[in-house]
């Protein structure tokens, strides 16, 4: 599409031989040099001969479809005489549907007349290029507006998709932590009941050699449990993890770490008084 201030003046030049006027018009009149240079410099120029029968109603059928009715009366109301004639055409829309009668030269008009058809022609068609520049201008602006809405809505669209996305990828990672979160706590406590269950009747505080022990838990807290002699260290072991503390380290006083001592010896065997503190931590 051509912008509106590039374009010129539509001059289409029909010619008849059958006129008188044709060789004083031109040699006079056409391609004099005023009229030359300025239809060279302002218009584009279509050349039509209708001296041949029928040219001339082709031409008025042409003309016909392209203009409006107004303008294309004054071709079908020209007579043989009338010719050759000039027609000054001016796109004062944005389609060339719009194309309109700018002047009109025919082959009785003297060169002065001429040029100043010519001239009225040119700064009318100025004005219409220039408001057809606003109207453009304008145009462009909207559409560079919608174009602009359109991809501010895209990106908002984007964004809300991408936030959409990531509240529900957030919220299947936290339901899948508190489901695996339930399942380790689930695992935990069966294994401590499981352990609980496999730890053989705690002995009366009478039986012979009993050992009696507090265990000091991590949160402050104390319980007490007493074990046979020939129980194993790994019976004192299960019991712990029966409490929650399977990974805890076990100290007793003079502050000595007994986690790391053989769980296949027997209590007995450990070094232990019969009544002890044992911390965990």
């Amino acid at each position: 599409m051509i912008a509106p201030f590039q374009r010129r003046l539509l001059a289409i030049y029909i010619h008849n031989d059958r006129s008188v006027t044709s060789n004083i018009f031109c040699s006079q009149v056409l391609c004099s040099d005023v009229m030359v240079s300025t239809l060279k410099e302002n218009c584009l120029i279509w050349p039509w001969d209708c001296t041949a029968v029928g040219q001339q109603q082709y031409v008025e059928t042409v003309f016909g479809r392209a203009l409006n009715d107004v303008a294309a009366s004054a071709f079908s109301s020209l007579g043989t005489d009338d010719f050759p004639v000039l027609c000054l055409l001016s796109q004062t829309g944005p389609s060339i549907s719009s194309l309109e009668v700018a002047g009109i030269i025919n082959g009785s008009t003297t060169l002065d007349e001429a040029v100043g058809t010519l001239a009225n022609a040119i700064e009318g068609y100025a004005a219409v290029k220039t408001r057809l520049m606003v109207e453009q201008a304008r145009l462009e602006e909207t559409r560079r507006l919608v174009s602009q809405q359109h991809m501010e809505y895209e990106e908002a669209v984007r964004r809300d998709r991408e936030e959409t996305d990531r509240r529900e990828r957030e919220a299947r990672e936290k339901m899948q932590e508190e489901e695996m979160a339930a399942r380790q706590e689930q695992e935990r406590e069966d294994h401590m009941v499981s352990l609980k269950d496999g730890l053989p009747d705690e002995p009366p505080s009478d039986a012979p050699g009993v050992f009696s022990f507090s265990f000091r838990l991590p949160e402050g807290k104390r319980v007490s449990r007493r074990f046979l002699p020939t129980e194993l260290f790994r019976t004192l072991l299960n019991y712990i993890a029966s409490l929650g503390y399977e990974d805890s380290t076990i100290f007793v006083f003079p502050r000595r770490d007994i986690s790391d001592l053989d769980p296949s010896k027997a209590i007995s065997e450990l070094g232990l008084s019969q009544r002890e503190v044992l911390t965990l931590d």
